[in-house]
């Protein structure tokens, strides 16, 4: 197969971006190759996510890096990203680890927060009114919750209820409420994607016959969900050939 090596292809934005925008308004025909925003991208990934698989109690979720596969340069999705926090119009979440970033719509955050049982409505109003309205900030410490407005207390309601997690002592990172249910459903999709193409020979697989496996484990987000999370993440290269788009693994 003649090979050619290109990183960051569009995998199914650029078509629903070319029907959208076949022209501007000048009559000047537009392409697949426009750059595409990264608040575009968001909406894209937005549609992608299905919150019923978590019974609604999970906002849609999308990781910084599935931006990096559509939107070519990481300095305009970092800048746009926060942009887009500095007008509270999205919140940004660390999941796993302190490098890894999801965002998350600041509206569908509240609507999260609001339907989350395991905290008392009256501090999750005050939390959002306080903290998601007042900050736009990822991390909280003791000093700034209690210029908030926030007793002991009810900073251990908040815990409990999945709205903080602890970072340190006296130390907390901005949470959403069923995320555990949701990093166990995207960790399992994500290992069987990759022990697919692992297993595969060469270790690779043509995109077709990827999207053509019936794997359980991604079932709750998605296989297009999980490509474009390998694909950013750089833990794949993509390759177009004769025979189609190519998935190596990367060692």
């Amino acid at each position: 197969m003649k090979r050619s090596n290109q990183r960051n292809l569009s995998y199914g934005l650029g078509k629903r971006r070319k029907k959208a925008t076949a022209q501007d308004g000048n009559n000047n025909k537009r392409t697949e190759d426009d750059p595409i925003s990264t608040e575009a991208a968001l909406t894209f990934f937005h549609a992608m996510f299905n919150p019923e698989k978590f019974d609604g109690r999970v906002p849609p979720i999308i990781f910084t890096h599935q931006l990096y596969s559509v939107v070519n340069n990481k300095t305009q999705v970092d800048r746009e990203v926060n942009e887009l926090k500095e007008k509270k119009e999205v919140k940004v979440f660390c999941l796993g680890s302190e490098t890894e970033t999801c965002i998350v719509f600041t509206k569908d955050y509240k609507d999260c927060l609001r339907k989350n049982d395991r905290c008392p409505s009256a501090i999750t109003e005050k939390f959002i009114s306080k903290v998601v309205d007042g900050s736009k900030d990822l991390t909280f410490n003791k000093s700034t919750m209690t210029q908030f407005g926030f007793p002991e207390q009810e900073i251990t309601q908040l815990v409990n209820g999945g709205l903080l997690t602890v970072r340190a002592l006296g130390n907390w990172w901005l949470a959403i409420p069923g995320a555990g249910v949701f990093m166990k459903c995207y960790r399992k999709g994500r290992e069987a994607i990759l022990r697919t193409i692992r297993t595969s020979r060469f270790k690779e697989i043509l995109l077709q016959d990827l999207e053509g496996r019936k794997l359980q484990a991604v079932q709750p987000l998605g296989m297009k969900y999980h490509i474009y999370d390998i694909l950013g993440a750089e833990s794949v290269t993509k390759i177009q050939t004769t025979s189609g788009v190519l998935l190596k693994y990367d060692e």
